[in-house]
């Protein structure tokens, strides 16, 4: 889901003038590197380039080092920026008033586990509200996380962003999305969605997420 919808209602012009230029280029890989804008794209002005369904080609922390933050786990616990570092991480940013996550939570849920599973990789998945504004839409029409959990099964190691203070300082310009961190806490790539990752969506991301560490 296109944030930037949530922030201002700009990108709406932006998205009719896209689909006028025919199908484009997909923004729907694990991307490493800031793309350029595919040829004909109208961008707003403090806006990425997008490809026709607003999904992203370019993301502005892509090889920053991630912003400070902080989450609670469903324990309680606090986890920081700092708490990350020291291992490869997938980051992931979701919420139940976003209608592309709920389609990518069974695929997280695998994810999840199957990272349990794979040496020196770690996963923090994080539920956001859309915005600091919005903080009461944060659950969509679930009134917890607790509850979404309770009746579908998925999203019960989910940290909670209670106050958006994460999501904002992450400056998102699509939800759901998933980052590789490495060691030293920089962010080395960024998938806008599992569900568009073909019909391993799982081991897609993860063999694409391999071949960067393998890289170093």
């Amino acid at each position: 889901m296109n944030i930037m919808t949530l922030r201002n209602a700009a990108f709406g012009g932006l998205a009719l003038l896209l689909a006028a230029c025919g199908q484009g280029p997909e923004a729907t890989g694990f991307i490493t590197e800031n793309l350029p804008p595919p040829d004909g794209a109208a961008i707003e002005d403090g806006d990425v380039p997008r490809d026709d369904a607003g999904r992203p080609f370019q993301y502005g922390l892509l090889g920053e080092t991630l912003p400070a933050f902080s989450v609670s786990m469903p324990d309680g616990a606090e986890i920081t920026d700092q708490d990350i570092r020291g291992q490869w991480m997938i980051v992931d940013f979701w919420g139940l008033w976003c209608p592309d996550c709920i389609v990518d939570a069974r695929h997280v849920d695998a994810l999840y586990a199957a990272v349990q599973d794979e040496e020196g990789l770690g996963m923090l998945s994080i539920h956001s509200p859309p915005n600091p504004n919005r903080i009461n839409d944060a659950f969509g029409r679930w009134e917890s996380l607790e509850a979404y959990t309770e009746e579908t099964g998925y999203g019960g190691h989910s940290a909670v962003d209670s106050d958006a203070s994460a999501i904002d300082a992450f400056d998102l310009p699509w939800v759901p999305m998933y980052f590789l961190v490495d060691p030293e806490g920089t962010i080395r790539g960024f998938r806008s969605g599992l569900s568009t990752a073909g019909d391993e969506p799982v081991e897609t991301f993860l063999s694409e997420v391999r071949e960067v560490i393998e890289a170093g």
